[in-house]
């Protein structure tokens, strides 16, 4: 398929590929944000395997890997480095988030926010680097490349040990209910894309038992 909303969303999505994922970002206070979703739309309206979900403050775009692939060869020679990187991301990544919410019931990890019975804790996902950090403010977080459904389920497992809750678009909701209740949109609708475009921002709240 020759498209240029296709061609579009492959661009916006090009620097997760590399860690073998397949969004990207639009953030709205991009002066042509109103012109790239009119072009996007149109073509998920004519069959285009892109689609996109709101945020706070902006747009994630998702492109079928393999049509992603397909529009990124044909500029460049993908490796069997990032070829592998497909095949293992989502594997590799939730170790790496396992080991990071092990240390946030150990206590280890940096607190974002503390109040008389939560800690608050920011980290990102839909990360487009191998870094697994981001820096917002001259502050790092942790960073990883997994989608919002693959990081809830890694989440919801410390309901088993602790009250979470999680940041949608008007507060918080328990965790448990969210997922219960599969309330995606909501859940996106409190995620926050970097003003770096390099990942997505969650907030997470840890009741202390």
């Amino acid at each position: 398929m020759n498209d240029v909303g296709l061609n579009m969303a492959a661009v916006v999505a090009s620097n997760s590929f590399y860690v073998g994922g397949n969004w990207g970002f639009v953030l709205r206070e991009n002066s042509e944000f109103e012109q790239i979703m009119g072009i996007l739309q149109n073509s998920m309206r004519q069959g285009a395997p892109i689609k996109m979900v709101n945020t706070s403050n902006g747009v994630i775009v998702f492109v079928a890997p393999n049509h992603l692939q397909n529009v990124i060869s044909q500029v460049e020679q993908i490796t069997p480095d990032i070829m592998q990187k497909q095949q293992t991301r989502v594997q590799a990544e939730t170790a790496e988030f396992q080991n990071y919410l092990r240390n946030v019931l150990r206590g280890t990890c940096k607190v974002t926010h503390q109040a008389a019975t939560y800690d608050e804790y920011v980290f990102a996902i839909y990360s487009c680097n191998n870094l697994h950090k981001i820096r917002l403010n001259g502050i790092e977080y942790p960073a990883f490349s997994l989608t919002v459904l693959e990081a809830l389920k890694q989440v919801n497992q410390l309901s088993k040990y602790a009250e979470i809750y999680i940041s949608v678009g008007n507060g918080f909701e328990k965790l448990t209910d969210v997922v219960n209740m599969n309330k995606l949109d909501a859940v996106h609708n409190g995620l926050e894309i970097s003003s770096t475009m390099t990942g997505v921002f969650v907030t997470i709240r840890v009741v202390r038992q």
